[in-house]
Formats: structure tokens, C-alpha cells, sequence
């Protein structure tokens, strides 16, 4: 019997390692995507390039993703959505319609069927200052030629 004991156990406890790191606990490739985009303040749109990717041991490959929904909210008012995929490079671009404006806090939320990819607040920027033209005779308050 001590003979068979010194065959058996090793194999078992080899055995049960295999089936914790090739079951439950082996890595799974994980999708997720990241979006790229700069919203200013008071914009009618916001513009997203959204990039699908696959990790699998810490290496990020472009994955097409094919169905997913985008929302937003603006201030807690909803924006019009969007709905697409992305193509063989992952990459895809959306276009939300903002009527109002964008306003902070603006929340984006990127779902493929029912499962939740990114919900995340995006900051804006704020709007950049209107350059004033220059109108002749307006900066300055000359006559106007002939004027008495």
C-alpha cells in the first residue's frame, strides 16, 4: 500500500493543479473598448472614436465589435443615441446630437447586448474664446468722410 501512495498521490495533486489553472482559474480574454473624444462645453454634438479591443495576458488586440449602443446624458438630459459597430480595425465613430448644448456632468454609456462595455463621466473642455473681427470705424469713433 505505501508503494501505491507514492504513485497515486503525485499524480492526483498534479492532476487537480491542471484542473485549477485550465478551469476556474485560467485567464479569459476579457473585451472592453476605449473612447477617445474632446466635448466642449456648449457644442451640438458629441463626437466619439470608440476603439474595440481583446486582452488576453496583459496584450490589447483591435477587436471588431459588432452591435453596440451608445447613450449619453447632458446635465441628466438624455441625448440621442447611437447604434453601430465597429469594423476590422476596432475602430468606429458616434455621433450624438446634443439640442441644447453640452452641459456638465456629461455620462456615456457604451453597451453590446446586455452587457455594460464602459459608463463613464467624460470632462468638457471649456469653450474656446470668439476672436472679435475688426470693422472699420467701429473700434474707433472716427467721422465718416464728408460728415460736418
Amino acid at each position: 500500500m505505501p508503494d501505491a501512495a507514492t504513485y497515486v498521490l503525485p499524480a492526483l495533486s498534479i492532476g487537480l493543479a491542471a484542473l485549477v489553472f485550465l478551469g476556474p482559474g485560467a485567464q479569459r480574454m476579457a473585451t472592453g473598448v476605449r473612447v477617445w473624444g474632446a466635448p466642449v462645453a456648449g457644442s451640438e454634438a458629441l463626437a466619439l472614436r470608440i476603439e474595440g479591443v481583446r486582452r488576453l495576458h496583459g496584450a490589447d488586440d483591435p477587436a471588431a465589435l459588432p452591435a453596440i449602443e451608445v447613450s449619453a446624458t447632458s446635465g441628466g438630459t438624455p441625448l440621442a443615441g447611437w447604434s453601430g459597430s465597429t469594423g476590422k480595425d476596432g475602430i468606429g465613430e458616434a455621433l450624438l446630437r446634443a439640442g441644447g448644448g453640452l452641459k456638465a456632468p456629461v455620462m456615456v454609456r457604451i453597451r453590446r447586448g446586455g452587457d455594460a462595455l464602459l459608463e463613464q463621466e467624460v470632462p468638457l473642455s471649456p469653450p474656446l474664446p470668439a476672436e472679435a473681427s475688426a470693422l472699420p470705424g467701429a473700434a474707433h469713433a472716427s467721422a465718416l468722410p464728408g460728415a460736418a
